[in-house]
């Protein structure tokens, strides 16, 4: 059996509000801080210390363990290949049996065993342009936009509530219509954020959206962007089980799993047949803020505790 370890090596850039200097770890009373020491550099050093305490204790396996430093996690132009672990995947580079991903935060106290599918939706209303003193002889694509939306807001997606992931949430993300105070707009589009559960479908959640639409009437255009699908594996894996017996008896706690709306590479694992889940140090309030911290002893302590999990 192999397990696999993955962090990815890129980071988000500084921003502002910064104590110290982004790019240099700064040491402060027993947290590290600086761009990247959680997100994702601090687990990827605590993966490449499990690793070197695999090989200098001269640890008998009956596997493999393997890590994965992987590229491109925090951003991607459109339309640009994945250079990361979708493609390690695809050409057959890694194949492990179990992946564990260290980039969710939570103080290694939850295992997220299951993410939601995305799908990000822009549905435009089409209008008649008119002068603003007759709006009469126009159709205010506006209006038309801001009826789809309330009934959205009023509006239960079709699911069977999940045991870990819940139900589906709808976010109404960015807005655009008209142009000048005195024209009736002709076009108005709202980009729709989904997290769906298992036993949706994006074609299904984009039916029943277009579906409100075609009752409230008028003309209307739609353009479907990125797409993932939700997945989930059981909470007693034995992967499961092993982090949750070592972290019991060298934490003094048992994590327990969870599932979330966000993403992590455990779903490119998952959908490529190989179990896997978000699990490591940190806190997640500390992700993308300025001063991004990590107590280093949770590094120290998840090098070891990954080191028994293989």
């Amino acid at each position: 059996k192999a397990l696999a370890v993955g962090a990815h090596t890129d980071i988000v850039p500084p921003g502002d509000g910064w104590s110290t200097d982004p790019y240099v770890p700064t040491l402060v009373e027993g947290q590290l801080l600086g761009r990247g020491v959680l997100d994702n550099k601090g687990p990827l050093a605590s993966c490449w210390g499990a690793l070197q305490l695999l090989v200098e204790c001269d640890v008998p396996l009956a596997g493999r363990f393997q890590l994965a430093a992987i590229a491109s996690e925090e951003f991607r132009e459109v339309g640009e290949p994945d250079p990361g672990i979708g493609h390690l995947l695809e050409v057959g580079a890694l194949k492990p049996d179990f992946a564990i991903i260290p980039d969710i935060g939570e103080n290694m106290r939850g295992i997220d065993i299951a993410e939601k599918g995305r799908l990000q939706l822009t549905v435009t209303a089409i209008g008649k342009q008119a002068h603003g003193s007759t709006p009469e002889r126009g159709v205010n694509a506006v209006n038309q936009l801001a009826r789809l939306l309330v009934a959205l807001d009023e509006h239960t997606l079709a699911h069977q509530e999940h045991p870990v992931l819940g139900r589906p949430s709808v976010n109404v993300g960015i807005v655009r219509g008209g142009s000048a105070a005195n024209i009736v707009p002709g076009e108005a589009s709202a980009v729709i954020d989904v997290r769906y559960v298992p036993g949706m479908s994006a074609d299904g959640v984009v039916a029943e959206i277009l579906g409100l639409a075609e009752q409230i009437g008028g003309e209307w255009r739609h353009e479907l962007g990125d797409v993932s699908i939700p997945h989930a594996i059981s909470a007693d894996n034995p992967l499961v089980d092993a982090i949750r017996a070592n972290s019991q008896e060298i934490l003094g706690f048992d994590p327990q799993p969870f599932g979330m709306g966000g993403g992590t590479f455990a779903k490119t694992f998952n959908l490529g047949g190989i179990a896997a889940v978000g699990w490591g140090p940190g806190d997640d309030e500390a992700f993308h803020v300025a001063d991004e911290w990590i107590e280093v002893d949770q590094l120290v302590d998840f090098a070891l505790l990954l080191a028994l999990v293989a």
